[in-house]
């Protein structure tokens, strides 16, 4: 998106940001949990809780595991996370008690990323059989091999009834699989790369490198498809937001902002996966964050840091968080891009990222959860 220089930064305040209202909230339930990579099947980053949630922050539990831990889980008071190693050696999907960090149940299982919808926690790995538990007691629902790929370490999504997952090997496909009954639906296969789908809008957004089609939820059919022309492999999940789909890294070096109806293109994109609050998108590099209108491109606020920050920030109510390479969680004002408190977890000994362990902040229930290498800790105000 195009950015302004800082000389203009005083023209835009607090409440320009805010003006779109809690875009992320939903009067249900469901609004307080985190069911997806980056809180929500949209990849949005962003949860608005009911109650107050603001720094200074309190540390509620840690636990350090053997391996490189996932992306958080937070639904009906518990966590769920994948950890890349075990004392025996395998990996393992756990469940722990939200508000002690006490693990609840676990399983041995292979590497492999979570989602969750009504009461079920969906896990797919490598080999490619999608599985379906009852998320608080842990027992195996249903699990259902997906047809026709031989690697399926995509991130699934789960909602309205349905769950989205992804494999590749010849090309990628994309899978619509019935929550109840680990039946699947409608399949569609792309060309190869990506990380999973996205859902916004009563359609199923993938972004693969060079090509982003959009998928009717329903049907499965195509409504419209960006196709930029370019060659390459790779890939990552675009986010929905306002009507407007985010896909990072589209372009190979560069991505794009679509309209989410019908495909066009109304803006460009740099870095990472964003977060968004209000009419803000919040975007980390390497060195800062920036934060951008998302009606015009222009720019809010910059927050500059000395610290390597790694992953996609989150939103909380009115907070933005960002991890760093060496383990901290600052947390950035959303409004005025000041940092309000830094929470020091720690990477733990033996930390680092696992093959196809794809991590990242969470957030539900009155509670930021963060993993940080091979530890997870919760935190509230």
């Amino acid at each position: 998106m195009k950015r302004m220089g800082f000389a203009c930064l005083a023209c835009f305040s607090a409440s320009s940001i805010l003006a779109a209202g809690n875009l992320a909230h939903a009067a249900n339930p469901a609004s307080q949990f985190s069911t997806a990579y980056q809180i929500n099947p949209a990849h949005s980053g962003a949860i608005t809780f009911s109650t107050p949630f603001a720094p200074p922050l309190k540390l509620a539990w840690k636990q350090t595991f053997p391996g490189a831990v996932s992306y958080p889980i937070v639904a009906e008071g518990m966590v769920f996370v994948s950890v890349a190693n075990s004392v025996s050696g395998s990996p393992l999907l756990v469940a722990l008690n939200l508000a002690t960090g006490k693990i609840v149940w676990e399983k041995e299982v292979a590497i492999g990323a979570l989602a969750y919808d009504d009461g079920r926690l969906f896990f797919t790995d490598m080999d490619g059989p999608l599985q379906a538990y009852a998320a608080k007691l842990g027992v195996p629902l249903w699990s259902t091999q997906l047809p026709g790929q031989l690697e399926f370490n995509f991130l699934p999504v789960a909602q309205f009834g349905s769950v989205y997952a992804g494999g590749d090997e010849s090309g990628t496909t994309l899978y619509q699989v019935d929550e109840a009954t680990g039946k699947v639906g409608w399949t569609q296969l792309l060309a190869a790369g990506g990380q999973g789908a996205t859902l916004g809008d009563g359609q199923a957004y993938f972004s693969i490198p060079c090509d982003l089609p959009a998928f009717a939820l329903s049907t499965g059919k195509t409504d419209w498809n960006y196709y930029s022309g370019c060659d390459g492999g790779g890939g990552t999940v675009a986010a929905y937001y306002d009507g407007l789909v985010f896909a990072p890294g589209v372009n190979l070096f560069s991505g794009v902002v679509l309209n989410a109806k019908t495909g066009a293109v109304v803006g460009s994109l740099n870095g990472n996966l964003p977060a968004f609050y209000g009419y803000a998108s919040f975007t980390a590099s390497s060195s800062g964050i920036a934060a951008v209108n998302i009606k015009t491109g222009n720019l809010f606020w910059q927050f500059g840091t000395t610290q390597k920050l790694v992953g996609s920030p989150i939103v909380i109510n009115s907070t933005v968080f960002v991890a760093t390479a060496t383990g901290d969680i600052l947390a950035v004002n959303a409004k005025t891009g000041k940092l309000m408190q830094t929470l020091s977890p720690g990477l733990g000994g033996g930390a680092g990222s696992s093959y196809q362990t794809v991590s990242g902040l969470g957030a539900g229930q009155g509670y930021l959860v963060a993993p940080t290498g091979n530890v997870l800790s919760a935190y509230k105000p």
